[in-house]
Protein backbone atom coordinates (compact mmCIF):
# COMPACT_ATOMS: atom_id res chain seq x y z
CA UNK A 1 0.00 0.00 0.00
CA UNK A 2 1.58 3.23 -0.83
CA UNK A 3 -0.89 5.65 -0.27
CA UNK A 4 0.98 8.75 0.88
CA UNK A 5 -0.18 12.08 1.96
CA UNK A 6 -1.23 15.04 0.00
CA UNK A 7 -3.49 17.34 1.94
CA UNK A 8 -6.11 16.63 0.14
CA UNK A 9 -8.25 13.20 -1.19
CA UNK A 10 -10.75 11.68 -3.03
CA UNK A 11 -12.43 8.00 -3.03
CA UNK A 12 -10.95 6.05 -5.96
CA UNK A 13 -13.31 5.66 -8.48
CA UNK A 14 -10.78 5.39 -10.90
CA UNK A 15 -10.15 5.36 -15.12
CA UNK A 16 -9.41 1.87 -15.58
CA UNK A 17 -11.86 -0.72 -15.09
CA UNK A 18 -11.21 -2.46 -11.43
CA UNK A 19 -12.10 -6.09 -12.07
CA UNK A 20 -10.06 -6.71 -9.24
CA UNK A 21 -12.77 -5.90 -6.54
CA UNK A 22 -15.29 -8.30 -8.35
CA UNK A 23 -13.07 -11.13 -7.56
CA UNK A 24 -12.78 -10.32 -3.75
CA UNK A 25 -15.41 -13.01 -2.79
CA UNK A 26 -13.17 -15.81 -4.35
CA UNK A 27 -10.78 -15.14 -1.31
CA UNK A 28 -10.98 -14.82 2.02
CA UNK A 29 -11.02 -10.96 2.48
CA UNK A 30 -10.46 -9.18 5.99
CA UNK A 31 -10.66 -5.89 6.79
CA UNK A 32 -9.77 -4.37 9.58
CA UNK A 33 -9.58 -0.67 11.88
CA UNK A 34 -8.12 0.08 14.36
CA UNK A 35 -7.35 3.46 15.82
CA UNK A 36 -5.54 4.89 19.30
CA UNK A 37 -3.62 7.72 20.71
CA UNK A 38 -0.71 8.37 22.88
CA UNK A 39 0.34 11.68 24.82
CA UNK A 40 4.04 12.02 25.89
CA UNK A 41 4.97 13.51 29.33
CA UNK A 42 4.91 16.70 30.10
CA UNK A 43 8.03 18.77 31.06
CA UNK A 44 7.93 22.58 32.45
CA UNK A 45 7.69 24.63 29.61
CA UNK A 46 5.11 23.00 26.66
CA UNK A 47 1.65 21.23 27.22
CA UNK A 48 1.58 17.14 26.42
CA UNK A 49 2.44 16.63 23.04
CA UNK A 50 -0.56 13.95 21.41
CA UNK A 51 0.04 12.25 18.74
CA UNK A 52 -3.38 10.07 17.19
CA UNK A 53 -2.11 7.71 15.01
CA UNK A 54 -5.10 5.46 12.51
CA UNK A 55 -4.59 1.88 10.53
CA UNK A 56 -5.98 0.21 8.24
CA UNK A 57 -5.40 -3.59 7.16
CA UNK A 58 -6.62 -6.18 4.82
CA UNK A 59 -5.60 -9.90 4.51
CA UNK A 60 -6.45 -12.09 1.80
CA UNK A 61 -5.29 -15.89 1.86
CA UNK A 62 -3.77 -17.95 -1.15
CA UNK A 63 -2.65 -21.29 -1.99
CA UNK A 64 0.79 -20.26 -2.47
CA UNK A 65 3.49 -20.68 -0.90
CA UNK A 66 4.58 -17.45 1.05
CA UNK A 67 7.62 -17.62 -0.78
CA UNK A 68 6.00 -17.12 -3.76
CA UNK A 69 3.63 -14.57 -2.01
CA UNK A 70 7.09 -12.44 -1.15
CA UNK A 71 8.14 -12.89 -4.66
CA UNK A 72 5.40 -11.18 -6.28
CA UNK A 73 4.88 -8.17 -3.74
CA UNK A 74 7.98 -7.00 -2.97
CA UNK A 75 8.55 -6.61 -6.82
CA UNK A 76 7.57 -3.15 -6.19
CA UNK A 77 8.95 -2.24 -9.54
CA UNK A 78 6.12 -4.16 -10.91
CA UNK A 79 3.12 -3.17 -9.17
CA UNK A 80 2.06 -0.95 -11.80
CA UNK A 81 1.75 -3.80 -14.20
CA UNK A 82 -0.77 -5.70 -11.61
CA UNK A 83 -2.44 -3.45 -9.25
CA UNK A 84 -5.22 -0.80 -10.16
CA UNK A 85 -4.01 1.45 -7.67
CA UNK A 86 -0.59 2.37 -8.75
CA UNK A 87 0.24 3.60 -11.75
CA UNK A 88 3.73 4.12 -11.63
CA UNK A 89 6.76 3.42 -8.87
CA UNK A 90 10.10 4.74 -9.79
CA UNK A 91 13.27 4.31 -7.80
CA UNK A 92 14.79 7.33 -6.89
CA UNK A 93 18.26 5.35 -7.14
CA UNK A 94 18.04 4.34 -10.74
CA UNK A 95 16.78 1.67 -12.59
CA UNK A 96 19.51 -0.69 -10.79
CA UNK A 97 18.38 0.22 -7.26
CA UNK A 98 17.13 -3.06 -5.78
CA UNK A 99 14.99 -2.90 -2.60
CA UNK A 100 16.36 -3.07 0.89
CA UNK A 101 16.46 -0.92 3.80
CA UNK A 102 16.63 3.16 3.23
CA UNK A 103 15.98 2.43 -0.76
CA UNK A 104 13.17 5.35 -2.04
CA UNK A 105 10.95 5.67 -3.79
CA UNK A 106 8.20 7.65 -6.06
CA UNK A 107 5.01 6.51 -6.57
CA UNK A 108 2.20 7.64 -8.52
CA UNK A 109 -1.73 6.35 -7.61
CA UNK A 110 -4.83 7.40 -9.47
CA UNK A 111 -6.53 10.76 -7.82
CA UNK A 112 -3.41 11.05 -5.96
CA UNK A 113 -0.29 13.03 -6.17
CA UNK A 114 3.37 11.61 -6.35
CA UNK A 115 4.88 10.89 -3.04
CA UNK A 116 8.20 9.67 -1.96
CA UNK A 117 8.27 6.06 0.39
CA UNK A 118 11.26 5.26 2.01
CA UNK A 119 11.91 1.59 3.11
CA UNK A 120 12.83 1.56 6.87
CA UNK A 121 12.26 -2.15 7.10
CA UNK A 122 13.22 -5.28 4.83
CA UNK A 123 13.13 -8.90 5.71
CA UNK A 124 12.94 -11.28 2.75
CA UNK A 125 10.34 -13.86 2.78
CA UNK A 126 8.45 -12.40 5.33
CA UNK A 127 7.77 -8.72 5.57
CA UNK A 128 8.82 -5.09 4.23
CA UNK A 129 7.28 -1.61 5.53
CA UNK A 130 8.03 1.68 4.20
CA UNK A 131 7.11 5.54 5.36
CA UNK A 132 5.85 8.64 3.51
CA UNK A 133 6.59 11.64 5.72
CA UNK A 134 4.85 14.98 5.24
CA UNK A 135 4.52 17.94 7.64
CA UNK A 136 2.34 16.96 10.93
CA UNK A 137 2.07 13.52 9.43
CA UNK A 138 3.49 9.83 8.82
CA UNK A 139 2.16 7.53 6.36
CA UNK A 140 3.53 3.57 7.15
CA UNK A 141 2.56 1.14 4.18
CA UNK A 142 3.09 -2.28 5.50
CA UNK A 143 3.22 -5.91 3.45
CA UNK A 144 3.52 -9.25 5.38
CA UNK A 145 2.74 -12.49 4.25
CA UNK A 146 2.46 -15.16 6.98
CA UNK A 147 1.92 -19.53 6.78
CA UNK A 148 -1.17 -20.41 9.07
CA UNK A 149 -0.68 -24.08 10.54
CA UNK A 150 -2.03 -26.24 8.26
CA UNK A 151 -4.16 -23.73 6.56
CA UNK A 152 -3.18 -21.15 3.75
CA UNK A 153 -0.63 -18.44 3.29
CA UNK A 154 -1.89 -14.99 4.66
CA UNK A 155 -1.16 -11.55 2.71
CA UNK A 156 -1.42 -8.85 5.02
CA UNK A 157 -1.25 -4.87 3.70
CA UNK A 158 -1.52 -1.82 6.20
CA UNK A 159 -1.49 1.56 6.11
CA UNK A 160 -0.43 3.58 9.40
CA UNK A 161 -0.90 7.55 9.92
CA UNK A 162 0.51 8.72 13.12
CA UNK A 163 1.14 12.35 13.85
CA UNK A 164 -0.84 15.40 14.89
CA UNK A 165 -2.65 15.94 11.36
CA UNK A 166 -3.25 12.39 11.67
CA UNK A 167 -7.20 12.91 11.45
CA UNK A 168 -7.17 14.91 8.53
CA UNK A 169 -5.97 11.46 6.65
CA UNK A 170 -8.52 10.04 8.60
CA UNK A 171 -10.93 12.03 7.19
CA UNK A 172 -9.59 12.52 3.46
CA UNK A 173 -8.37 9.12 2.91
CA UNK A 174 -10.05 6.01 4.95
CA UNK A 175 -12.24 5.16 1.93
CA UNK A 176 -9.99 5.48 -0.47
CA UNK A 177 -7.89 3.25 1.41
CA UNK A 178 -10.08 0.34 2.22
CA UNK A 179 -10.80 -0.02 -1.19
CA UNK A 180 -7.07 0.14 -2.25
CA UNK A 181 -6.07 -2.44 0.31
CA UNK A 182 -8.66 -5.05 -0.77
CA UNK A 183 -7.80 -4.38 -4.35
CA UNK A 184 -3.98 -5.26 -3.72
CA UNK A 185 -4.40 -7.84 -1.29
CA UNK A 186 -6.84 -9.69 -3.55
CA UNK A 187 -4.66 -9.19 -6.70
CA UNK A 188 -1.25 -10.21 -4.77
CA UNK A 189 -3.16 -13.29 -3.36
CA UNK A 190 -4.33 -14.13 -7.55
CA UNK A 191 -1.51 -13.68 -9.09
CA UNK A 192 1.14 -15.71 -6.31
CA UNK A 193 -1.67 -18.63 -7.33
CA UNK A 194 -0.62 -17.86 -10.89
CA UNK A 195 -3.48 -15.96 -12.38
CA UNK A 196 -2.56 -12.90 -14.68
CA UNK A 197 -1.11 -9.98 -13.74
Amino acid sequence: MALGWSGHGTAYEGSRPDPILAKAQQLTIDVATVTGESRSAPDDHAPPARTIWYMIEATANTSATPLRAWEVFSDVTAWPEMLPTVDAVEPIGGAEQRPAVDAAYVVRQPRLPKARWVITDWRPGEAFTWVSVAPGIRTTGVHEVAETSGGPTTIRVGIDWSGPMAWLARLFYSRLARRYLVAEATTFARVAEGGSR
